[in-house]
């Protein structure tokens, strides 16, 4: 593995400084007349930007996508938030669950590929039961804690 990261590296190093000098050398200049001042066309400066922008990336660490569910009415004690929590974590796909609160408010971040109203149909009926969805969109979901 530590291999591979090596030579993918190398070859992205390798690809950035052909880039570099395929572009120095199509705006008059050569590697031995660093002493010379030259224009670079603006079509060279925007390669170069994105070549260090597709650098750049490659060692970013992409963040998983993600959905919100907020969760109205519930104290952050309750045991049926712990529960909620817990069923949301055994679901397929969901890679973590954080929570943040705030004024009887919990909302939980959960890391998961697809839609909310799929992660909420996949939990047991019984954890359902205690909450009622207001709203849902493509990667947030309102529900209200039903107090008994």
């Amino acid at each position: 593995m530590h291999m591979r990261k090596s030579f993918l590296i190398f070859f992205v190093i390798l690809f950035f400084v052909v880039n570099v000098f395929a572009q120095t050398k199509s705006s008059g200049q050569t590697a031995k007349n660093t002493n010379t001042t030259t224009s670079k066309s603006s079509k060279g400066d925007t390669s170069l930007s994105q070549s260090l922008k597709d650098f750049k990336n490659l060692f970013e660490k992409k963040k998983q996508p993600g959905i919100v569910i907020s969760v109205t009415g519930i104290e952050y004690e309750d045991d049926n938030l712990t529960l909620l929590k817990e069923n949301i974590k055994k679901i397929k796909g969901v890679k973590s669950v954080s929570t943040i609160y705030k004024s009887g408010t919990a909302k939980l971040e959960i890391e998961y590929k697809g839609k909310p109203t799929d992660l909420w149909d996949e939990l047991p009926k019984d954890s359902r039961a205690l909450f009622k969805m207001v709203d849902a969109a493509d990667s947030t979901m309102s529900v209200e804690y039903k107090k008994k």
